[in-house]
């Protein structure tokens, strides 16, 4: 080692503070690009992890092809591994109450399958042999037919086809083209049930089962993963060119292959919808504040360095060292505190990463994942964890690099004579008389030691600056989130949701039915209602709020199929009307609950409905929302029209169309399709049912949560009204209504009540079995939502708590340095006749100098970048302007606090010292 570099490794040692400091500096941040990049990388890997776990491994798929082209397909360089999933034929699925999907389809895998296949079983084991079965639960939930392990099935497979052409699964079912030919009897044992595969169509006609080792297949499907996925649309092409007959015509995806998106998606070889790069561009963003936030400090460390190796460097340089030497023992400083600083903050950002990534994932976990084995964990890359060392290399050399380049620069008698950081100027340095009135001598002293030596205080306050802006910024952040997601979420009033078509129900009551399941297992409240199709109000221009009047005659409502539209409309507008029939005992809880008149709202002859009419609409020029009300000042519509119940025609809800002054309104012949060659336009008195309200209160979310069941959605741009259920029969008998029940539930513990609900459902109920599939939880949704603003909290507090540390140890080495580096000031001071009072009262001006500078420039900063927050990024929500008042007050006590403590635990040592030593020595 030359001489230099010891002389380096010396003054390290000597200033062990200062050392310390940047040492902890350089931890920190090399922490933090750790953390950044192992959190892609983690993410990046659960969420393939996870898509294989519930997909497969496989990238790319073809369908239907011969056995030979099959072999020669994964024989093919391009490939680097797969399988071919051989379909046997189809059988009819004897009992099965889906129409659409009257068949099973058997189908024969080979050993390897899991590989790249996923089939989840739930029970039993897969199939050994060609006389082995494992069955889809799909049948049971879905098609209504109970097989279990152990059973021993008869099928009839043979050759499915469509109007005389051989069909696939991916062919939907057609009704009287289809047949099973030449079938051959076979029985199976079934020894496992799967979940429903996913490589299973949505319009498959048959349940997917099956076999393995049979080799009486026609039809193949090929799984593969290619050696390089780029471009992989493009490579399966080229496959089905090369090795089959499918050359003649255009390929289509779905038909004749497939793409496993979801999964190229994550790896980042997807040519569209990338997360990779979007993750990449996060992380990014990220590591260029946390470069800012780094060099800020470690600058300021070698800054105060070099500053304070000024006359060392005029020493060295008189005696004949070069510029390349003092370049070099600055940048062989920066490489030892970065040899000890980066591999320990690697590892505390791994340990770190790790932990969080723990805890995060079991908070998680139920939420974004339901099947077991793939948990949210730490994923150490070799090349992240070298990206994050390079980065921390780089960030120290810039920040070492540019005050050695000033050192350099200087003469040897300059670099000796010590005052190029001080420029004194007298305009400049004069202080006002309110601060000598106020702060006395002492602190008209540090006043002017401040404006002569400016450039060591920039980096502090500039320091402070930013943290307070990072702080606030990532508050307003959160708060915004938080609001938003509330709003969208009040609107939610049941945590879990059936709804049941008159068919399902099989003649079953639906008051017994509802007595029966709010009286189930962990079930709290419940309540069940009926909503008439087609219900509408027609008003007056004066009758609708102006405001709500103007936005929609302007054409900038993003939602064209509204009665502001309507031919002829004038100064009249017809708006829909979400009506709903509640059941009596729970609308009368309801009203009892709310102090209303209950025997005014549940009268059937007299109807007094509960009205909420707010809407949000969103802007066609500005894309945002805004919140309105649609009625004048709580005006209540006195007659509602509602569609009759004409057999044989359904009206096609065509608002356009509507002429206003003829009131004709359109209806369409058919059954399950509109049949629009046989449109009967019908008039007013036909056509519509008027039924007068008296009295009705218009109410808001506020005041009156909607009853459980029915959501006042605000989105819908529609008025919503409720009626007791007995008013159904006696007023509206003769009106179409939605051919189903809605039956809502509260629970506070839904994952119990929503279990027991199911299998009430599937054993007990009475309704068809696939009822149980219509079983909705808004309360899981809800809170799934919610945790994952949970996680983005802990993210965003986590990575400005570790920027709040950087920030803090900048401040803490910049004070302290400086204030060590002013020992001779001290000393000098004292030696005149300056008190520990003084000396307190002059150290306390400057820290007020500090904080408040530091808050002058970042909290205006923090607020505008609080309003570009709200302006750009959450303006399309309805959520106001808010400032976040407990955030600002924590920054602005965070500010003082550690300057404070910084400069008290400078000024404990300087007043040991002896003035006489101090001033003799040169070094700190």
């Amino acid at each position: 080692m030359n001489i230099m570099n010891r002389f380096t490794l010396q003054t390290l040692y000597k200033n062990k503070l200062r050392t310390f400091v940047t040492i902890i500096g350089i931890i920190l941040s090399t922490a933090m690009f750790t953390g950044v990049t192992s959190i892609v990388t983690s993410l990046q890997q659960y969420l393939i992890n996870l898509e294989i776990n519930d997909n497969g491994r496989w990238e790319g798929r073809i369908n239907t092809v011969s056995m030979d082209e099959a072999k020669a397909i994964l024989k093919d360089k391009s490939i680097q591994s797969g399988i071919s999933l051989d379909n046997i034929g189809y059988s009819k699925l004897n009992g099965g109450a889906n129409e659409s999907k009257p068949y099973v389809c058997v189908e024969s895998i080979p050993a390897n399958t899991q590989k790249l296949i996923s089939i989840k079983l739930t029970e039993g084991r897969m199939p050994a042999n060609d006389g082995e079965l494992v069955i889809s639960s799909h049948i049971q939930t879905n098609g209504n037919v109970t097989y279990n392990v152990g059973d021993t099935i008869t099928l009839n497979v043979g050759t499915r086809t469509v109007n005389g052409t051989t069909a696939s699964q991916c062919v939907e079912y057609t009704k009287g083209a289809e047949k099973i030919e030449n079938t051959v009897k076979k029985q199976y044992k079934i020894v496992g049930i799967c979940e429903r595969p996913s490589l299973e169509n949505f319009n498959a006609p048959g349940y997917s089962v099956f076999t393995t080792g049979d080799t009486s297949a026609i039809q193949h499907d090929v799984f593969f993963t290619m050696k390089d996925s780029h471009k992989i649309d493009q490579q399966i092409k080229n496959l089905l060119k090369k090795y089959t007959d499918k050359n003649s015509r255009e390929l289509l995806i779905d038909d004749d292959y497939a793409i496993h998106l979801n999964l190229l998606r994550y790896m980042g070889t997807a040519e569209s919808g990338n997360y990779l790069a979007m993750l990449n561009t996060m992380a990014g963003a990220l590591i260029f504040i946390i470069v800012l936030a780094s060099v800020t400090l470690i600058y300021n460390a070698f800054s105060i360095s070099v500053s304070e190796r000024t006359k060392q460097f005029g020493l060295l340089k008189s005696i004949g060292a070069t510029k390349k030497q003092i370049r070099h023992s600055v940048c062989f400083e920066a490489l030892c505190l970065c040899v000890i600083g980066i591999p320990i903050g690697i590892l505390s950002g791994l340990v770190g990463i790790g932990v969080t990534l723990h805890f995060v994932g079991k908070i998680i976990g139920p939420y974004l994942n339901n099947t077991k084995g793939v948990n949210l964990t730490l994923a150490i890359s070799p090349a992240a964890l070298l990206l994050s060392a390079v980065i921390a290399v780089i960030t120290v050399l810039i920040s070492a690099s540019i005050p050695a380049r000033k050192a350099v620069k200087l003469t040897a008698i300059d670099a000796l004579r010590e005052n190029h950081d001080i420029r004194i100027r007298s305009r400049k340095i004069r202080s006002t008389k309110w601060i000598y009135q106020v702060f006395g001598f002492e602190g008209m002293l540090a006043n002017k030691n401040f404006k002569r030596n400016r450039r060591k205080y920039r980096l502090t306050v500039f320091s402070l600056a930013i943290s307070v802006i990072l702080f606030i910024g990532s508050a307003s952040f959160n708060g915004y989130m938080a609001s938003s997601i509330d709003m969208s979420l009040q609107e939610m009033t049941a945590d879990i949701t059936l709804s049941v078509s008159n068919d399902d129900m099989k003649h079953q009551s639906a008051e017994k039915s509802y007595q029966k399941m709010r009286s189930l297992r962990a079930v709290d409240d419940a309540s069940y209602s009926k909503s008439a199709m087609n219900t509408y109000v027609i008003l007056d221009k004066e009758q609708i709020d102006t405001s709500y009047y103007r936005f929609n005659k302007s054409g900038n409502n993003q939602n064209e199929n509204t009665g502001f539209h309507a031919k002829n409309a004038g100064d009249k507008v017809i708006l829909p009307v979400q009506l709903s029939f509640i059941d009596d005992s729970s609308y009368q809880k309801y009203l009892e609950e709310h102090h209303l008149n209950v025997s005014k709202y549940m009268d059937t002859k007299k109807l007094c409905p509960l009205i909420w009419d707010e809407s949000i609409l969103c802007s066609k020029q500005t894309q945002k929302a805004k919140k309105f009300n649609i009625l004048q000042n709580g005006f209540t519509p006195d007659k509602i029209y509602c569609i009759r119940n004409i057999s044989g025609y359904y009206y096609t809800e065509d608002f356009t169309n509507i002429d206003l002054k003829r009131m004709e309104f359109p209806f369409a012949k058919g059954s399950e399709e509109y049949d629009y060659d046989a449109i009967k336009m019908m008039p007013e008195k036909q056509a519509l049912k008027s039924i007068s309200l008296t009295d009705g209160k218009v109410v808001d979310n506020q005041d009156y949560k909607a009853p459980l069941g029915i959501n006042a959605f605000e989105y819908a741009d529609q008025i919503t009204m409720t009626l007791p259920l007995s008013a159904k029969e006696t007023m509206f008998h003769s009106v179409s209504f939605l051919d189903q029940y809605d039956f809502n539930f509260t629970a506070k513990d839904y994952n119990t009540a929503y279990t027991s609900i199911s299998n009430y459902l599937r054993n007990d109920s009475g309704f068809a079995k696939s009822v149980a599939n219509n079983l909705y939880s808004p309360r899981m949704n809800n809170d799934s939502v919610r945790v994952l603003l949970l996680i983005f909290k802990i993210f965003t507090y986590g990575f400005i708590i570790l920027i709040s540390l950087i920030v803090i140890a900048n401040i803490f080495n910049t004070i302290s340095t400086n204030v060590m580096l002013r020992r001779k000031e001290f000393a000098m001071l004292k030696s005149v006749g300056m008190t520990l009072g003084g000396f307190d009262r002059m150290m306390n001006y400057e820290c007020l100098l500090y904080g408040v500078k530091g808050l002058l420039f970042g909290l205006p900063l923090a607020f505008l970048l609080n309003f570009a927050i709200y302006h750009s990024l959450l303006g399309a929500m309805d959520v106001g302007f808010q400032i976040p008042w407990g955030s600002v007050a924590i920054v602005v006590l965070g500010v003082f606090v550690v300057v404070f403590a910084s400069m008290m635990y400078s000024m404990h040592k300087i007043k040991k010292d002896n003035p006489i030593e101090a001033l003799k020595n040169d070094n700190i």
